[in-house]
């Protein structure tokens, strides 16, 4: 049918609703013909959908193999390429979860829900969880002419929760912005970080472990080879990421494999100084690493051998996580000489890195949303944790976090927002920048409206998503995504993914951190920059560094 025909169509109906309806449709239509729906990749073609919203269309791409099922002998072994296809892909689909237990980020979700009396959480509600699980989604402008910047997220769950599919991940308001945005799936917990002498024994390079890792450099990949039939110009692609998908991006930036696949990096309440295992073995020992792998094969029976995971490749994905938890044993990315040659703390201090811009911050109440609540219930209980962390110097973090019974739970979030992620997140930006690379350093003060009641939970972990996204799903309706703050997060990320520089004329401007003269930009209603030296960080610096091994 004719545009033409179908505006007079328009016009004839009576309700304003309807026609506002039919008017988007209509734009869609205009602004992404089906050619610009179907794009070409390596593999085959694939259909998208248009999506509007005012006078704005973006091209939305799900669920798009990037990587073979890991499924079968696939299981534990480094992402191979996805087998082609001849007829036209169907890229509106729903994108499945990796193997995981979704009670586990729902809990933590309705958690923080239920302390501010926000509605309950509907997270997790119909999605579908399967080991063939290696996909990413989509969202471009509809211009295909312009070269836009590229913009990869990584999600967040202590890298086993979390799917590329979360409503929160809606990439739509950074396209229209100019931005191509792409969000990926990676295999988590056992299936993604088990390491074992029999996995080593069948990689060519003598190494197990790291298959999310390798999941991602995938991904990343596969931008480089196909984004420029989205819009994308694949010489300024952005990886970012929250929380653990932060840290691996960590991980990354001084991993040789990823030379090439990135240029600019954001960091969100995640960093590089995390000790993860080392999974070489040395003289037949195994590392500790593996002697975990090994505990939790016993626990089916396996054996240390090409039988034994033949056996493992059998079980289940749940039976798999179910043991996993049962056994109290915990799966992370290790030093394995090959994604990652040595802890990147380590790698970093050497200059052994990507030097690209980074931007790395995290939130200025992030634990209040980790501690249990009323907890610890009085100041004695807050002293005996104390001795157990910090030994004899337990009354120097009194006096810097000092409390009484009415205070001893903030005093504990304070405490320990600055230990797992105030701290790390600046030291990071000085091993990075001591490097020679651009970084700049934030902290997010902002997590809600002051006459809402989230306003007394803070800038709580994860409160930065809907600054960035410009998305509210339900179960975080507090946290205003539209609000000025919020344009401006998505206005200094833009720039930064454009350029490798926030700053942008008519805003704050956001010095680059130096190691010698640390400042930080405070993301709040009135951003400032402020110095980011601070006693108690200072303190906690001395302490990381007299237990590190």
């Amino acid at each position: 049918m004719p545009i033409a025909s179908v505006a007079e169509d328009i016009r004839s109906i009576s309700s304003p609703a309807a026609r506002r309806l039919l008017a988007a449709c209509l734009l869609a239509i205009s602004a992404c013909g089906s050619d610009d729906l179907v794009v070409l990749t390596d593999a085959g073609s694939i259909r998208g959908v248009a999506v509007s919203r005012g006078d704005t269309v973006v091209r939305r791409f799900t669920r798009v193999p990037y990587a073979a099922p890991p499924t079968g002998a696939l299981r534990w072994r480094p992402p191979r390429a996805p087998a082609r296809w001849s007829v036209t892909y169907d890229a509106s689909r729903p994108m499945p979860a990796c193997p995981q237990d979704l009670s586990g980020q729902t809990s933590y979700i309705q958690a923080v829900g239920a302390a501010i009396g926000a509605p309950a959480s509907r997270y997790g509600e119909g999605v579908t969880v399967s080991e063939d699980c290696l996909y990413l989604s989509i969202w471009a402008p509809a211009s295909t002419r312009a070269r836009h910047p590229v913009m990869v997220w990584l999600h967040g769950g202590s890298n086993v929760h979390g799917w590329a599919g979360d409503p929160f991940f809606d990439g739509s308001a950074l396209a229209r912005r100019g931005v191509v945005v792409v969000v990926v799936n990676y295999r988590l917990g056992v299936l993604g970080f088990l390491t074992h002498p029999a996995l080593a024994a069948e990689s060519e390079r003598g190494v197990s472990g790291n298959y999310g890792l390798h999941d991602q450099l995938a991904a990343l990949a596969w931008v480089r080879r196909n984004i420029d039939a989205f819009g994308g110009d694949s010489s300024r692609v952005t990886l970012f990421g929250q929380s653990a998908g932060a840290t691996d991006i960590a991980c990354l930036l001084t991993s040789p494999l990823a030379e090439g696949l990135l240029h600019r990096a954001i960091l969100q309440s995640g960093d590089c100084l995390s000790p993860w295992l080392d999974a070489r073995r040395r003289s037949g020992v195994p590392s500790p690493a593996d002697s975990v792998g090994m505990r939790f094969a016993a626990a089916f029976g396996a054996t240390n051998d090409s039988t034994g995971l033949a056996r493992l490749r059998g079980v289940s994905p749940d039976s798999l996580r179910v043991a996993a938890e049962s056994l109290g044993v915990a799966f992370d990315p290790v030093v394995d000489g090959w994604v990652l040659p040595d802890q990147p703390a380590a790698r970093a201090a050497r200059g052994e890195l990507l030097r690209i811009p980074v931007i790395v911050g995290s939130n200025a109440d992030e634990a209040s949303s980790l501690v249990p609540p009323r907890f610890p219930p009085n100041v004695a209980v807050l002293r005996r944790i104390l001795a157990r962390e910090y030994g004899s110097a337990a009354d120097s973090a009194l006096a810097l976090y000092p409390a009484d019974d009415s205070s001893a739970r903030q005093a504990i979030i304070a405490l320990r927002t600055d230990a797992w992620l105030t701290e790390p997140a600046r030291a990071t930006a000085s091993l990075l920048a001591s490097a020679g690379g651009p970084v700049f350093l934030y902290r997010l003060t902002r997590g809600a409206a002051t006459a809402d009641r989230g306003a007394a939970f803070g800038a709580f972990h994860g409160a930065e998503l809907p600054f960035v996204f410009g998305a509210n799903p339900e179960r975080w309706p507090y946290v205003d995504a539209e609000s000025e703050l919020g344009r401006l997060v998505r206005d200094y990320w833009v720039a930064f993914a454009s350029t490798g520089d926030p700053n942008r004329a008519r805003r704050p401007a956001w010095p680059r951190f130096s190691p010698s003269e640390p400042s930080l930009l405070e993301l709040d209603r009135v951003p400032r920059v402020r110095s980011a030296r601070d006693p108690r960080l200072d303190w906690l610096e001395r302490m990381r560094r007299s237990t590190s091994p």
